[in-house]
């Protein structure tokens, strides 16, 4: 009993002691190498069957960051004061003392998604005339302001990057 015992010690002494680091066998030393390999095709085969893009796509595509990139100097503008408010605001209430950042620096007749809100059916049959701006809309306060319709609607909404709303502070 005890020469099997000491025979497995010897067997463990074996493989811990008598390893040699810098030597590889050579199959796992191939698979090893086509892994590799095969990790690059792999990435390279993912965007294979994506279309390239054409010189129309490629002119619309920088048209578009162009217009981007003009909208957003014109935003940064009004917001360090180059422009001024009564040049920018259509509806009248806009007030750079409540905008905190360039992004902010727009007015509701800008947003087509608002002049839509405002030009609507329902909307004239409540006010009997078209608000001048969006923070005069019927539903505005229930919507946008109450603290309770946007804590049940802000799981709904996502930041530009994706990212889901996070309460800050008291807010």
């Amino acid at each position: 009993m005890s020469t099997s015992s000491s025979d497995s010690e010897n067997d463990s002494d074996d493989s811990e002691f008598n390893y040699i680091s810098n030597y590889v066998f050579e199959e796992e030393n191939n698979a090893v190498t086509k892994a590799e390999n095969s990790e690059e095709t792999d990435e390279d085969d993912v965007y294979r069957d994506e279309p390239l893009a054409d010189e129309k796509w490629l002119e619309s595509y920088h048209a578009e960051k162009k217009k981007i990139e003009e909208r957003d100097r014109e935003l940064e503008n009004r917001f360090i004061g180059h422009i001024s408010i009564n040049s920018w605001c259509k509806c009248g209430r806009c007030k750079s003392e409540y905008l905190q950042n360039s992004n902010e620096y727009v007015c509701c007749k800008e947003i087509d998604s608002c002049v839509d809100a405002l030009a609507n059916e329902e909307v004239l049959e409540d006010t009997q005339t078209l608000p001048a701006c969006i923070t005069n809309h019927p539903g505005f306060n229930t919507v946008c302001l109450d603290k309770w319709s946007l804590k049940t609607s802000a799981e709904k909404f996502r930041c530009r990057d994706r990212s889901k709303y996070k309460q800050r502070g008291s807010q």
